[in-house]
């Protein structure tokens, strides 16, 4: 994930998302009460940090969260990776593992020596 600085709010909000990050339904509404804040205020804080919506965040966090699970050979299943970081459509997380780091997750298994 892009370095934004060391801001304790983003840690705060990061520990929140990791912490819940098998659940497909974290959304802004449930982020917002766990911060405190409004769904307002919490897209324009992250905006404000990281010069990106709170959905593009937090999307981009789960698919890194994803490599790093590929890369620790933790998991051996597109299925499994996916339901770890909050994908409950397999074939919605492989396209947007794909969008993001130009392979999809099988291939990187395989490179990797995985599958």
């Amino acid at each position: 994930m892009e370095d934004v600085g060391s801001s304790p709010w983003l840690e705060k909000l990061l520990a929140i998302v990791d912490y819940q990050l098998g659940q497909q339904k974290l959304d802004n509404q449930k982020l917002a009460a766990e911060m405190g804040l409004s769904k307002r205020q919490l897209y324009r804080k992250v905006k404000n940090l990281t010069d990106t919506s709170p959905n593009l965040y937090i999307r981009k966090y789960r698919l890194d969260k994803a490599w790093q699970l590929i890369e620790s050979g933790q998991f051996q299943t597109v299925q499994q990776i996916g339901i770890a970081v909050g994908y409950q459509n397999i074939h919605y997380f492989s396209k947007e593992f794909e969008k993001e780091f130009g392979e999809k997750p099988l291939q990187v298994l395989i490179r990797l020596g995985y599958r």
